[in-house]
């Protein structure tokens, strides 16, 4: 059960990492100063306290733990976007 659980972190921990696009980032209305930093370590603790009922499969719990810990992110209302593309003269 451990072994299984330490897999699914890991897998969701290298997974996040390698797959996440550049383009992309977590963004709510007004945010508070590190709420990001602090939703996002509440939802990656949850997500790690509720792998054992993700399965398995360390492909497949990888997968539902991406979900688990999105759809944890969203229900504090922050939601992964696009950045908007802003040219290499407009920049500052």
């Amino acid at each position: 059960m451990k072994r299984t659980s330490l897999a699914i972190a890991l897998a969701l921990l290298a997974g996040g990492c390698a797959s996440e696009p550049n383009d992309r980032i977590w963004q709510k209305d007004n945010p508070k100063p590190d709420e990001l930093r602090q939703v996002s370590y509440e939802c990656e603790r949850d997500t790690r306290m509720s792998a054992g009922s993700f399965g398995r499969n360390p492909y497949m719990a990888s997968g539902q733990a991406s979900v688990f810990f999105e759809q944890c992110m969203n229900a504090r209302d922050w939601y992964y976007s696009r950045i908007p593309y802003v040219p290499n003269q407009l920049r500052k």
